[in-house]
């Protein structure tokens, strides 16, 4: 009908027709050009793809070659699926080189001593969002111990989702703090560690023989109950002051002092 209604054109060139409308031409046209436009679009978007996929892979790189460097290793554990993904490090620890594992296959290779720490540790990651804990690998001498942290990621519901974080390397660090811990109980002093509220965070052996009580019943408790009770108000005073303003500095020297066993006697 349409070519009934529109003004025919016949040239014959050789053997070969052309038939045309004005109105097919024009339809032709507008096609050409939007295919051609979606044509151009749609290389566009390729090629931005394509330099987003590169620049997502180098910013992959970059991360794993800094982290390698660093000597930490890169962990995610998809939750529901449960897939473990890691960094090279991670996977020399965890994985022995496979880019994925279960969480079952990182709980073998952790010293069986830590597995149940490491539980607890994810159980408390479920309610505060966050993870860290410090545990041993089952393999492998020297003992190599790793510190590992990560947060949760949850959907809009509040499941699980995601986990993910960081290990690293705290044998050094661990074997420091037990060496420390080796001389303390060594010395022929009482020492003790207190933080900036009072409370006794550390002891050694010689504060058990002197004080008269257990190491468990000192930690946590305040300084000032292995002062006489007359002395404590002062104590409380001097100790709040230093911790205004402190300084490496010689404490009590040329004052002498009083101390109070478990069992009521002063020395």
């Amino acid at each position: 009908l349409m070519m009934l209604s529109s003004l025919a054109m016949t040239l014959n060139f050789g053997k070969t027709p052309f038939i045309g409308t004005p109105s097919f031409v024009f339809v032709i046209a507008a096609m050409s050009y939007q295919l051609g436009s979606d044509l151009l679009e749609s290389n566009r978007l390729a090629t931005k793809l394509r330099e987003s996929e590169v620049a997502r892979l180098q910013g992959e790189r970059d991360l794993e070659n800094a982290a390698q460097a660093a000597g930490i290793g890169l962990w995610s554990w998809n939750i529901p699926d449960d897939r473990i993904v890691g960094s090279s490090k991670a996977q020399e620890w965890f994985g022995e080189h496979d880019h994925e594992c279960m969480l079952a296959s990182v709980m073998r290779r952790i010293h069986p001593n830590d597995r149940p720490h490491l539980r607890t540790a994810i159980e408390e990651a479920w309610e505060s969002g966050t993870f860290t804990t410090t545990f041993r690998l089952a393999r492998g001498e020297p003992e190599r111990w790793l510190t590992v942290t990560g947060e949760m990621e949850f959907d809009t519901e509040g499941r699980a989702l995601a986990m993910r974080g960081v290990a690293r390397d705290d044998t050094d660090h661990r074997l420091s703090g037990e060496r420390f811990r080796a001389l303390l109980e060594a010395a022929p002093s009482a020492i003790l560690l207190i933080d900036e509220s009072g409370r006794i965070c550390l002891l050694n052996a010689e504060v058990e023989r002197m004080f008269g009580y257990a190491r468990e019943e000192l930690l946590g408790r305040d300084l000032e109950r292995l002062l006489p009770e007359s002395m404590r108000g002062v104590h409380v005073r001097h100790r709040q002051m230093y911790s205004l303003g402190p300084s490496k500095r010689v404490m009590g020297n040329g004052h002498e002092l009083r101390g109070l066993r478990q069992d009521g006697t002063e020395f």
